[in-house]
């Protein structure tokens, strides 16, 4: 798994654009949820258990450092912009420096750089997943699927460095690890792609129109299965069109999705007071 295998860096690439997207105006049907929970899952294909005290360096200088640098580089745009918009800095809070150590029970509390939030709760789910990963898969499996269900649960209690989020995002990554290589192995063979793109279109739209009626746990279990079709579906289709050029540009965003998340808000904003200004939107 050494090797960058060419179409999921096509997902991600794909995923990363619907990041920018989001954070702009866009359809109700793309949400957080559904474009954080494909990059946890991918994420989990290739994990690989080293020696603690390795493995922790590795994390710390490929999430942590990249994440405050992107943080501390945001800190003075963001201290630009409200000047831009309130033409004072008397009313800047200066301490949404330290907003990183809050505790708080949202997922998006990094004013400094929103997006950012994701690299902290992944080095989170590192930590975590390294300690569950010596444990019998099954018990892996069933671990997955109660942070999936305690969803609420977990989000719903304040803490810090996302650790209410890495809780409940912790099982795509855990069950992208239990069934990312096999996948990936069994999406070689053509027969394979195709019944498994057919059967994932299926149940996707099985659970399209009744999981309106359902509520509460039920309703929350149906989502989530449906996010694992689109999960499925993508990889089937994108398996198809892999190391295709004409997608070149699709496949430079995926290999470089740190990147353009820690990156993306600023000239995102730029341009939307940019807009704002010049068409006269409030």
């Amino acid at each position: 798994m050494s090797k960058r295998i060419d179409y999921i860096d096509v997902i991600k690439g794909v995923t990363i654009w619907a990041v920018v997207w989001f954070h702009t105006s866009h359809p109700s049907w793309l949400t957080a949820l559904l474009v954080n929970s494909i990059f946890f899952f991918l994420s989990g294909f290739f994990f690989k258990g080293k020696p603690l005290k390795t493995f922790i360096s590795e994390k710390v200088r490929y999430i942590l450092v990249p994440f405050s640098f992107f943080y501390l580089v945001s800190y003075p745009f963001r201290i630009l912009m409200h000047y831009w918009d309130n033409r004072t800095l008397r009313t800047f809070d200066w301490g949404c420096l330290f907003d990183v150590f809050e505790c708080s029970a949202k997922t998006d509390y990094l004013f400094v750089n929103v997006p950012l939030w994701f690299l902290l709760c992944f080095f989170v789910i590192s930590i975590l997943y390294y300690f569950i990963s010596y444990l019998n898969k099954y018990l892996i499996a069933i671990i997955a699927l109660l942070c999936l269900g305690m969803k609420s649960v977990f989000m719903s209690i304040p803490a810090p460095f996302m650790i209410n989020a890495a809780c409940y995002y912790l099982g795509f990554f855990a069950l992208g690890n239990l069934v990312g290589k096999l996948w990936i192995e069994k999406l070689k063979d053509i027969r394979f792609r195709k019944v498994a793109l057919g059967v994932s279109l299926l149940l996707f739209a099985a659970l399209f129109i009744p999981i309106n009626t359902l509520s509460g746990w039920w309703h929350d279990m149906a989502y989530h299965v449906k996010l694992f079709m689109v999960f499925f579906i993508l990889m089937s289709v994108a398996s198809r069109f892999n190391e295709k050029r004409w997608l070149s540009l699709v496949r430079f965003y995926g290999e470089n999705s740190l990147t353009i998340l820690g990156i993306h808000v600023i000239p995102l904003t730029i341009l939307i007071r940019i807009t704002n200004k010049v068409f006269g939107y409030c």
